[in-house]
């Protein structure tokens, strides 16, 4: 009953009031408790109409989800101590109306890396559909504004998301949509959580918002992922922000042995790969590194499209294997599409190094790279194998890929593989009808 999702989505004009409905039924509390923690201390009307006094209530329920709203905490002068009681009365309700949520706040003290998400992000199968921005009320910045200065409109034909500004016991409640020329915010409702009757409405509110999420996650597409955290195996952190990609590494030598490698391509204008924004080396803070942009992970999903997909892969491999740079772990997790158009990108440039090498790389997966990377001498070759895996890892029936990856860029014999050069041109001929349009080649 209280996580029913709504048959549709509310108009922005009706939000406020829909947003303050009490549930189908009143929630049923204990006896005892509704005597103590509710009678006398509320107006009767409005609290008959979200609790009802019954011997048969939930003690779950209300420890889990009700207890906060009776339970006034007192935080001290700073941001932190206001964390709990934010938690209780906002964060709570959502969960209860959204269960298969997940929350994340943002604990980053560096400026640069705090600017890129929200004090507190809502996600529903990864995009942020509710935000917040918190202040102690000692703290002069102002929490409305950066509800919209960090936002960047992500959700395609999604009407608005939510969000919220907390300045102490005072919290708005608003919704976030996409203006003509910027981010639009709409305040909807104003609760004191130093009260119990502003702590009912936000319980209410966030209750309503949490069960709103679901069916605004249906019009975003499937593939939107932001504010995710995913620790790698080798001690790497990435997190996935709106437009950028944060990487955490556990030295400071791997971050410089990348930022050359970026240094150098960027140099000579390498096309379709990531780039490196910003880097951070400090004594005694993890070193991490801002690349841009994010893109999507998306395979292919017809024979245009993995033309286009090979066509950007073969253009930046031709660049970067001609200053004798080889990526070594070429694989559709480490291509990105362009959000908003049917291009890829290199990304993940860790493994990469010169060629050739004579070090064995064995924490590679073998039924997804070239069989010599693992004995030792490898070149540049590795990546011809792993760009023919890419069109043998997809569901496209295209006979004359497979025939190519088959028999010119996975052969045991690593000299006879075609160079990235001779792919693109192979490519370039036998697709030109699809890159002459896309792509305006001219060259082959």
């Amino acid at each position: 009953m209280l996580k029913k999702e709504p048959e549709f989505i509310p108009s922005p004009d009706s939000l406020k009031n829909w947003l303050q409905q009490p549930p189908d039924s009143p929630i049923k509390v204990p006896p005892a408790i509704y005597d103590s923690c509710f009678r006398s201390k509320v107006n009767t009307n409005f609290l008959n109409k979200i609790f009802v006094s019954t011997p048969n209530a939930s003690i779950k329920l209300w420890i889990e989800f009700i207890n906060g709203i009776v339970t006034l905490l007192q935080p001290s002068f700073t941001e932190d101590s206001y964390h709990p009681l934010w938690q209780q009365a906002i964060y709570i309700p959502i969960k209860l109306g959204c269960p298969d949520g997940a929350y994340n706040r943002n604990s980053s003290y560096n400026t640069s890396t705090r600017q890129l998400r929200p004090d507190f992000s809502f996600l529903v199968s990864n995009a942020c559909l509710f935000r917040g921005e918190e202040k102690a009320p000692s703290n002069a910045e102002d929490p409305a504004n950066e509800l919209t200065s960090k936002l960047i409109w992500i959700y395609g034909e999604c009407p608005y998301i939510f969000g919220y500004y907390a300045v102490g016991f005072m919290v708005t409640f608003c919704y976030l949509q996409k203006g003509r020329d910027s981010i639009e915010r709409i305040d909807l409702k104003t609760c004191n959580l130093e009260k119990l009757d502003g702590r009912i409405e936000a319980f209410l509110i966030g209750r309503n918002i949490g069960r709103l999420l679901p069916l605004l996650r249906k019009t975003i597409p499937d593939s939107l992922q932001e504010f995710t955290i995913i620790h790698r195996d080798n001690g790497k952190i990435v997190e996935l922000m709106q437009n950028v990609v944060i990487k955490r590494y556990k030295s400071a030598e791997l971050v410089g042995h990348i930022v050359n490698l970026y240094d150098k391509m960027k140099s000579h204008h390498i096309p379709f790969i990531d780039s490196l924004i910003k880097v951070k080396i400090e004594e005694q803070s993890v070193p991490f590194v801002i690349l841009s942009p994010k893109g999507i992970h998306y395979k292919p999903q017809s024979e245009k499209q993995l033309v286009m997909a090979l066509h950007c892969v073969l253009t930046a491999v031709e660049a970067f294997h001609e200053l004798n740079i080889m990526h070594r772990d070429i694989r559709w997790e480490n291509l990105m599409k362009y959000t908003d158009k049917d291009r890829w990108f290199i990304i993940d440039f860790d493994e990469a190094c010169d060629s050739p090498s004579s070090v064995p790389y064995m924490q590679l997966d073998r039924r997804s790279h070239a069989p010599e990377i693992f004995s030792g001498n490898h070149d540049k070759s590795v990546d011809i194998w792993s760009i023919g895996h890419l069109i043998l890892e997809t569901s496209i029936k295209s006979e004359l890929l497979t025939e190519y990856a088959e028999r010119s860029l996975m052969l045991k014999d690593s000299k006879k593989r075609s160079t990235a050069k001779e792919a693109l041109e192979w490519l370039c001929n036998r697709y030109k009808d699809i890159l002459q349009t896309e792509f305006l080649i001219s060259k082959y």
